[in-house]
């Protein structure tokens, strides 16, 4: 997925970068962070510059609630369904942050059906579902980098579908939502620029 977003919008994906790690998008020379969301979750856990990155999130992350959940959904059309399928809300880890810029979907979810962001119980972002199933370039992804949500450790943030098609529909729908965290905890290397 993020492959898709870095080869078919580079645009798009420098917008993010820039976001994630300043500098517009690219990292000092050492390689680390200069401003940005991962600067920022560096200097609130006192962090050494460069010891915290960002990735995608993968289905396995704690951040999302547990290694039994996947992106893959059958989204019913009683009430609104928690997209990491736990009964409570996520609670970013402690010495993280979470950092959302759009959403992906692939199914048709009705003229009524949408996709919703709760943080800390409050609405931060409510996107009609059929404007990220109609996107084309890239397919079906929906970038909405003017409200991008950034959670701080701790913070509760809830994503949530709606399903108003008339009949249950099965398909992928997920937060396009970047963990930061030391690199350790990534399980990444520091990479060499």
């Amino acid at each position: 997925m993020l492959g898709t977003l870095i080869f078919e919008a580079p645009h798009v994906w420098k917008l993010i970068r820039d976001q994630l790690i300043g500098n517009g998008g690219k990292p000092d020379k050492n390689g680390d962070a200069v401003g940005g969301f991962v600067r920022a979750t560096e200097i609130k856990n006192n962090a050494a510059q460069g010891s915290y990155w960002y990735r995608f999130i993968r289905p396995n992350d704690t951040v999302v609630g547990s290694t039994q959940y996947q992106y893959d959904v059958t989204l019913t059309t009683v009430t609104e369904e928690k997209l990491f399928a736990i009964a409570a809300v996520v609670q970013v880890p402690t010495g993280e942050s979470t950092a959302c810029f759009g959403w992906y979907c692939d199914v048709d979810l009705g003229q009524n059906g949408y996709l919703r962001i709760l943080k800390e119980g409050v609405e931060k972002s409510l996107i009609i579902g059929r404007v990220v199933w109609r996107q084309q370039n890239p397919k079906h992804y929906f970038f909405d980098l003017d409200t991008v949500i950034f959670a701080e450790e701790n913070a509760s943030v809830d994503y949530l579908a709606y399903n108003a098609f008339g009949a249950d529909r099965v398909g992928h729908v997920f937060p396009l939502l970047f963990r930061i965290a030391s690199r350790a905890k990534l399980n990444l290397e520091k990479s060499l620029y």
